[in-house]
Parts: C-alpha cells; sequence; structure tokens
C-alpha cells in the first residue's frame, strides 16, 4: 500500500518486482469455546481508489533478486547425500551458486560436481565434517552463510538500482 501511494500521490518510482497483492483485511473473533473464526472484512484501496487484491503493484523499473535470495532454507531430517533428488538438494544448491561455489546445477540432483562444492564449503568453514553430504551443521552453516550474503547491501540488486534511480532525478 506504501509503494502504491508512493507512486500514485507522488509520482515516485517502483523499483522491484510485483508485489503479492494481499488486499483484504481479516479480522478474528473469538467464541466463548475456544474456537475462533477470520472473516475477511475490508478491502484495502490504493490513494487513487484502485484494488490491488490478487493483483499486486507493479513497478515502474523491473528489478529481480539473485535466485538465492528465494532459496528456501533447508530442513534436514536425513542428510543430503549423492544420487539425492529433492526440493532440499535444490536449495541446497542454489544457497552453494550463490555463495559462490559452483554445485553444476540447480535442479535437485545430487551428483558428483554438487558433492565437490559441498566439500569446497566445508573445508572452508569452522567445525564441520568434510565428507560431501548435507546434514543438520552443514545446512545450519550454509543457511547462515546465505543469510549474511543476502543482509550485505552491495548483493541487493532492488536497493542498488533504486539508489540509482535516485542519482540519476537528484542530477
Amino acid at each position: 500500500m506504501l509503494a502504491a501511494a508512493l507512486n500514485e500521490a507522488g509520482g515516485y518510482e517502483l523499483v522491484g518486482e510485483t508485489t503479492f497483492g494481499k488486499g483484504t483485511v481479516q479480522q478474528s473473533y473469538d467464541f466463548g469455546d475456544g474456537s475462533e473464526m477470520n472473516l475477511s472484512m475490508f478491502r484495502w484501496l490504493t490513494s487513487a481508489g484502485n484494488d490491488i487484491h490478487e493483483e499486486g503493484v507493479e513497478p515502474t523499473i523491473e528489478q529481480t533478486q539473485p535466485d538465492y535470495f528465494y532459496a528456501t532454507a533447508l530442513a534436514i531430517d536425513e542428510p543430503l547425500e549423492p544420487n539425492d533428488n529433492s526440493d532440499q538438494v535444490r536449495s541446497a544448491q542454489e544457497i552453494l551458486l550463490g555463495l559462490g561455489y559452483e554445485p553444476g546445477r540447480t535442479d535437485g540432483y545430487f551428483d558428483e560436481q554438487t558433492e565437490n562444492a559441498v566439500i569446497a564449503f566445508q573445508e572452508m568453514a569452522d567445525d564441520l565434517d568434510v565428507n560431501g553430504t548435507i546434514n543438520e551443521e552443514t545446512a545450519q552453516a550454509l543457511h547462515t552463510s546465505i543469510v549474511e550474503q543476502i543482509r550485505e547491501p552491495s548483493n541487493d540488486r532492488q536497493l542498488n538500482r533504486a539508489i540509482e534511480v535516485i542519482l540519476e532525478q537528484a542530477s
């Protein structure tokens, strides 16, 4: 809603991707028996009266983030190892690639090159067994490392593009 207001009422550029489009307001009602009901009671409208529900707010300047910004955290029940094929492996491959390791693929198949990337990561990290499999400790270390990478402002393409736009407008 803020982005839409900045654009519609202030004429500001919007840098990024189309927003999710949540345009309803839900209100909870508690009943005496411990049950609860959520009702959609209102719709959010932009300052120009536009309904964004299920449509989102379109950026005026499209800018995506690197794929690793969208990688899901690893939930390790059993270690990930060569010949596994899963969404968890795919996420690990995207994280490894984002950290500068070359898994060779990001389709979820744990091959020899992915194993080599895991080994390279484990060798650089402190206190990890270097075995080429992704156990809970390695998954946590991957998560911590990728979060640090995401939080680094120089890696945020949307932020950096927005800063460029502001500087262009100021000159």
